[in-house]
């Protein structure tokens, strides 16, 4: 009689069985299924010996099953988090010198900062920029890994300036977080003009084509892009926004791909950094303090020129999910 029971719940619980008590069950009101309709179904019965390797069986496979189950969702999750995974890695890979190989004449990263450091100099005499206050300096607990002999590490602020600020006093294009394609961290509408009496109080942060444009209000948006095409009228960008300009020694893609890396946005989200709950953001001081590898110039152009071939790609797998 057990054989019969294990054999019974087996058969009841079957998509066979299953679609006969759908199509004999009422739909009025509440669904019901009358005895007599049970009593009715028909159903294999094969003999006892049969139906105790049958259930023997079943008992054996269903575990694996459900197994199999549990790893295909694992599987999907690894699926879904994979093309992501890939990009951090790629970028990680380029800001450590692995993704490029070194070249003779690519010269040493120290002379380019020397270049940085000496136009910064002019601007500043020529009253195109204001000072920056002095940045701490570099000590070996800070550096997070090994980069190559020609390459050094800098803080932000000793490689990038701003223009300041200004209250619009003409029509202006506001340039504020919903500008921005944090998918592809490219510039989008740029048709968002507004006359000075429009003004948002957040529209002040002066900005120019080449410069790469980074918010700092929940930075692990990745709300940041290069400024690249001239827009009219004068952009004007919000306080949300850190402005980071080069000059000519250094490579503005190159740069938003370090803010952009798994280094980067751990420093810039991490909680003694970036304040506040419901929309954490890092100040421009912590973010002039950020650390970044500074490549020569030739091969900033190299990493850029190869991000720019695998990104595509990556972004593919998402495509095809």
């Amino acid at each position: 009689m057990h054989e019969l029971k294990n054999w019974l719940f087996y058969v009841l619980t079957s998509p066979y069985l299953q679609e006969q008590i759908i199509e004999q069950t009422t739909k009025v009101g509440q669904p019901k299924l009358a005895i007599k309709r049970i009593e009715a179904f028909s159903l294999p019965l094969p003999p006892l010996a049969e139906q105790r390797r049958i259930v023997a069986r079943l008992e054996g496979l269903l575990p694996l099953v459900e197994e199999l189950g549990k790893n295909e969702k694992e599987l999907d999750v690894i699926e879904h988090e994979f093309p992501d995974a890939i990009r951090k890695s790629l970028l990680q890979a380029a800001i450590e010198g692995k993704l490029t190989e070194r070249q003779p004449d690519d010269g040493d990263a120290r002379d380019l900062l020397a270049e940085i450091q000496k136009e910064k100099a002019r601007l500043v005499k020529e009253g195109k920029i204001r000072r920056s206050n002095p940045l701490p300096l570099i000590t070996d607990d800070e550096i997070p890994f090994d980069i190559p002999e020609n390459w050094c590490w800098v803080r932000l602020g000793e490689c990038t300036f701003n223009h300041g600020q200004k209250v619009p006093d003409r029509d202006f294009t506001y340039i504020d977080i919903g500008s921005i394609n944090n998918k592809e961290n490219k510039l989008g509408r740029t048709d968002n003009i507004l006359s000075p009496k429009e003004a948002p109080s957040r529209a002040r942060k002066i900005v120019f084509e080449g410069d790469v444009i980074y918010a700092t209000v929940r930075p692990y948006l990745h709300n940041a892009c290069v400024i690249d095409k001239k827009i009219e009228p004068e952009p004007i960008v919000s306080t949300g926004f850190a402005v980071l300009s080069m000059g000519n020694p250094i490579s503005n893609c190159y740069l938003l791909w370090v803010l952009l890396s798994p280094m980067f946005d751990a420093y810039a989200n991490d909680t003694e950094n970036s304040k506040g709950v419901a929309y954490p953001a890092i100040n421009d001081n912590k973010l002039q303090q950020g650390l970044i590898p500074l490549p020569p110039l030739a091969e900033q152009r190299r990493i850029v020129a190869q991000l720019e071939e695998l990104l595509p790609l990556v972004e593919k797998l998402h495509i095809s999910d």
